[in-house]
């Protein structure tokens, strides 16, 4: 995935170069092409929903939010020295070890997980995968249109590579109380995807829940991960 966001122009030089921070990434599984944070392949369903909802929104411009993580209650997902954790659904495993995160800059740590009775191979498509991208601003400090245009420039360049967006107007939500927008696609080959930008400080997440056959089970489990996800703000 290529191209991000975040920036305008507060000077068009803020866009150009928290544009430039944003990485690109596409995710294989077992050496299928496959679409992994930063956008998704996504549907025009309604949103993942989960029986908990994700906390109470407490961030926003200028508020740099939590400063450590302390994600516990199950299972937590964590990869090395990154930014963020979160509680693995129930019925998943974790298959990050399996899957391929091509990224285009460092400091990103992805994470995958699949429903645990499902096998790995090339055509799985069925996947939810988190991943961050370190940003050279603050975006704690852009309103929120400034993210949203730059998040569609991110869109016009997936649109080029066969990826249909339901719309670009994102719907607007919070991820650990930080500033979240959600988009649905979908893209050529028939899976959908179901994903989240999140920005906090320096740090950008991304939750990208991915379907093909299991809809219902995968919708259910991201309103989960998102509802337990936890980021700190960078540095």
């Amino acid at each position: 995935m290529k191209g991000h966001p975040a920036g305008r122009r507060a000077g068009t030089l803020t866009a150009a170069v928290l544009l430039a921070a944003l990485a690109a990434c596409s995710t294989t599984v077992v050496g299928s092409g496959s679409f992994a944070g930063g956008t998704p392949a996504g549907s025009t369903g309604p949103a993942a929903t989960s029986t908990a909802p994700p906390p109470t929104a407490t961030g926003g411009p200028g508020d740099p939010g939590r400063s450590t993580l302390s994600c516990s209650g199950g299972r937590v997902l964590q990869p090395r020295n990154a930014p963020y954790c979160f509680l693995l659904p129930a019925g998943f495993r974790d298959v990050s070890a399996q899957a391929v995160t091509t990224v285009g800059q460092t400091g990103e740590h992805p994470t995958s997980v699949a429903l645990a009775g499902q096998a790995i191979n090339p055509a799985l498509r069925d996947l939810i995968i988190v991943l961050d991208f370190s940003l050279r601003l603050d975006t704690d400090t852009l309103p929120d249109e400034v993210l949203v245009q730059q998040l569609n420039v991110l869109i016009s360049q997936f649109e080029t590579q066969g990826f249909s967006f339901s719309s670009r107007v994102p719907e607007r939500t919070r991820l650990d109380g930080a500033r979240g927008f959600t988009f649905h696609a979908r893209s050529r080959d028939g899976y959908a995807s179901d994903i989240v930008f999140a920005f906090r400080g320096k740090q950008e997440v991304e939750v990208n829940c991915q379907f093909k056959i299991h809809q219902t089970a995968i919708r259910q489990a991201c309103g989960s991960v998102l509802a337990s996800l936890q980021f700190t703000g960078g540095s």
